[in-house]
């Protein structure tokens, strides 16, 4: 009677959870949030795409890579609850020159690369190259003159040798220096030693800012990334990388896509090693092109979403859930991805931002290479009711501070931490938010670290859920200690006006 009931038991489970995971994830919005149309959706080869404030009104904007056609810059209109595209064809409007329909971009970045407040924007070209060198070079727009201009393009920087004009295969900003100012790592595929990867930034001294004067530099050779990165068949190939923390511990973890081998789920011991964690259905090779790892249910867990492109036959988009477990390794679950499964899309990038502001995170994808397709927009169909908490960390001069990471601790379930996105997925870049689903659960403090080693940690008032909360810079002599009576939540306590664990 014992066995027959623990049997039960079991089933019962299996089946709670097999209901849970089969109910579809995204639904796909595209006809309502933007019809293809020559304009704002064209039919097109399409790659990387990134998310910035692109016009300046605070609202962020999806940027993306166009191939054999013009590069967009995707706008939510709230007048019109759809997105419309910005780069316009017509050369008075400030964001024309981000079209560049010769360039055959691939990737896009965006940072502030001069600490003007505002972000560059980075769109790494092949023009049909597939190694070595190219016959076009990439672009780094910069809002200047009441437009958008090339900063390659200009004759200081002409003349200094920093366009690239190599086949570059993936492109990221970081902020090596910690200064504000951000580095754009360009990783090019080589022939021979020709395509170096390069590490451009301003060079401060040949520079004035307030004119609009940005002299570049190539420092790959100075910081020691001027590696050649070969193609040979034996090497097994990255198409897809994102940072997050899966098994809140504070430690940064990575989940890793291969194309066509098995993908890898890295965390991070104590001792800074990292141990692979994914098997079966998440481990499975695939043509992989972009992950991505986000709350998108708002459950307090993240969830990893696998684009892929149907090159040789179908090749479905796949979606797991990544739970934490107290004294185990987190718990790996295949959720059913709804619209967004797409067998017959030729997957090529993707990125997350909240559109509408509803707090819930929409999915785009990009399609091309193999077949021209127009760009497909989910919704999330679970979770409307659960809390969550959006953070944007700004840098010492008010632009996004990419490279930033943010923790949340909560009433229930412990600290949830999230890296604000320089550049993943291969050839995307997220949003620059730390986004937080937390289920039922509050946050309580909010601790953010910037890449030079500052750091602010504040309470957080009931208040303040469900917004989204800006976060300065810290000022010189600026006190962001706790004080004793803060409750830092479940398995954590005030120690030196921070929150530690237990």
């Amino acid at each position: 009677m014992w066995g027959s009931g623990l049997l039960l038991l079991l089933v019962g489970l299996w089946h709670r959870s097999h209901a849970q995971s089969s109910e579809p994830m995204f639904q796909v919005v595209t006809q309502t949030m933007l019809p293809p149309d020559s304009l704002h959706n064209p039919t097109q080869l399409n790659y990387g795409m990134a998310v910035t404030d692109v016009d300046g009104d605070g609202d962020l904007e999806v940027v993306v890579a166009g191939y054999n056609g013009p590069n967009l810059v995707l706008k939510y209109d709230r007048t019109q609850n759809r997105l419309i595209n910005i780069a316009v064809d017509d050369s008075n409007s400030p964001y024309y020159a981000l079209r560049d329909r010769t360039g055959a971009a691939i990737g896009v970045t965006a940072c502030d690369v001069d600490g003007d407040g505002r972000e560059e924007i980075y769109f790494l070209n092949t023009n049909n190259a597939y190694s070595g060198k190219a016959t076009y070079s990439d672009k780094l727009f910069k809002f200047r003159n009441g437009r958008f201009e090339d900063l390659l393009s200009d004759e200081l920087n002409v003349r200094r040798g920093v366009a690239k004009s190599m086949a570059g295969r993936s492109v990221a900003c970081v902020d090596r220096k910690g200064t504000g100012r951000y580095s754009i790592y360009v990783a090019n595929y080589a022939s021979g030693n020709v395509g170096p990867h390069a590490l451009l930034e301003m060079d401060d001294a040949a520079s004035d800012v307030n004119a609009g004067v940005v002299a570049l530099s190539d420092v790959a050779a100075e910081a020691g990334v001027n590696r050649l990165t070969g193609v040979e068949d034996r090497y097994q190939h990255g198409r897809g990388v994102a940072l997050a923390d899966f098994n809140g511990d504070g430690k940064t973890d990575i989940v890793y896509g291969n194309w066509n081998g098995p993908h890898r789920l890295f965390l991070q011991g104590s001792d800074s090693k990292f141990r692979n964690i994914a098997t079966g259905r998440f481990a499975d090779p695939s043509p992989i092109r972009t992950v991505i790892a986000a709350d998108f249910d708002n459950d307090k867990e993240l969830d990893v979403f696998f684009n892929n492109i149907a090159y040789r036959g179908s090749a479905p988009n796949r979606l797991f859930r990544v739970s934490r477990r107290a004294d185990a390794d987190p718990l790996i679950q295949q959720l059913n991805v709804g619209d967004a499964a797409e067998p017959q899309g030729r997957g090529t990038g993707g990125t997350v931002t909240d559109l509408d502001g509803d707090g819930q995170l929409d999915l785009l994808l990009a399609h091309g290479e193999s077949a021209q397709q127009p760009i497909s927009v989910f919704k999330v169909t679970q979770g409307s009711s659960n809390n969550w908490l959006r953070v944007v960390p700004r840098t010492q001069f008010g632009s996004f501070a990419r490279g930033a990471k943010v923790t949340a601790f909560t009433s229930q379930s412990g600290a949830h931490t999230r890296i604000i996105d320089g550049g993943s997925g291969y050839l995307c870049e997220m949003e620059p938010v730390a986004h937080f689903g937390l289920g039922n659960d509050e946050v309580t403090v909010l601790e953010v670290s910037w890449p030079d080693g500052s750091s602010i940690t504040r309470s957080l008032q009931p208040g303040e859920m469900n917004s989204v909360v800006e976060v300065a810079y810290p000022k010189e002599g600026e006190t962001t200690a706790l004080a004793n009576d803060t409750q830092c939540g479940k398995g954590y306590t005030v120690k030196n006006g921070r929150c530690a664990g237990l």
